[in-house]
């Protein structure tokens, strides 16, 4: 049988230990380790696996009537969120720590802001997206600023209002004045 046959043919050329074989009614599957073939985060063949990968072309050679299908499987890992919020002396503090379940490398991941009371994002080094990058090595940064409210706009002349006021204050009016009242039977007047 094929299965049988591989393996054989694997252990002839030594390499046995790195190739798997599988199989069922319908097909027959070698398996092997990607850290033997690609360094992390890579698509170049490591000079190492280039003895390996011509072993085992020279087995599969023999089967050219055959189907043969290549899949790889990306490799995964964690990635990092930390979050910080200012304090009051304008430093910033660790607030909390998200690590991803496993992701594939080479994928755009995004922070999940979430805006605590009285504080908004900002900060300069806020880093709210990113691409995975091997061995954990991604960490996304999103940091929060104080809130401070600004005075409400006013007109030109007007002097500003604080944001929120907390208690309404009364606008003294002015006291009425002698104006002259025109009608339009008469001629103007002092009252």
């Amino acid at each position: 049988d094929m299965a049988q046959q591989l393996e054989n043919a694997l252990s002839q050329y030594g390499i046995q230990d790195d190739v798997e074989v599988d199989f069922n009614a319908e097909y027959v599957t070698l398996n092997m380790n990607g850290a033997l073939l690609f360094d992390s985060a890579s698509a170049e063949l490591r000079d190492e696996a280039y003895p390996l990968v011509n072993k085992l072309g020279k087995i599969l050679v023999t089967y050219d009537n055959n189907i043969i299908e290549l899949y790889y499987e990306p490799e995964k890992t964690t990635y990092k969120v930390l979050y910080y919020q200012e304090t009051e002396d304008g430093n910033y503090k660790l607030l909390n720590e998200y690590v991803s379940p496993p992701t594939y490398i080479g994928k755009t991941v995004y922070a999940e802001i979430k805006e605590p009371d009285g504080y908004m994002q900002g900060g300069d080094d806020t880093t709210t997206f990113g691409i995975v990058k091997p061995n954990n090595a991604t960490i996304l940064k999103v940091y929060y600023d104080k809130y401070i409210p600004l005075p409400e706009p006013t007109e030109v002349g007007q002097t500003p209002s604080p944001s929120p006021s907390p208690t309404p204050t009364a606008t003294p009016t002015a006291t009425p004045t002698t104006t002259p009242t025109v009608t339009p039977t008469q001629r103007a007047t002092a009252t």
